[in-house]
């Protein structure tokens, strides 16, 4: 029984022991993320500094270039602006045209009328 005992005991003793040591592994764990994260928030502590210098450095060709966006977007409503005038005097232009063509056809057929007549006037006199 003894035996048995004493058995039990160093089971229950190794089972405490087992336990401590998941404890502890745990605690280095936490420990090591902990140190993990502390060394990662140095870092960027670190590069902190040089992210805003590369920003003070790009911060005048930023201005620079929406200056250059600017100006190009007034470039472009002045091309539109001209764009629909062309349009505008294009269409005014094809009605001119259109009426010219008209008032042609109508002068060519005056024409035609006034040679039909000359004809029969030069018939009538080399008639007589």
């Amino acid at each position: 029984q003894d035996e048995s005992a004493d058995r039990d005991k160093f089971l229950e003793i190794g089972i405490e022991s087992l336990e401590e040591f998941g404890e502890t592994v745990d605690k280095l764990h936490s420990m090591y993320d902990l140190e993990r994260f502390i060394g990662e928030q140095e870092r960027l502590q670190k590069r902190v500094p040089e992210l805003e210098e590369e920003i003070r450095r790009l911060k005048p060709r930023e201005d620079q270039l929406l200056e250059q966006a600017k100006t190009n977007e007034k470039k472009i409503s002045d091309l539109q602006a001209s764009l629909e005038s062309a349009v505008e005097e294009h269409g005014t232009c094809n009605n001119t045209i259109e009426a010219l063509n008209l008032r042609l056809t109508s002068l060519q057929d005056e024409i035609e009328k006034l040679k039909s007549k000359v004809t029969v006037q030069a018939k009538t006199l080399v008639k007589a």
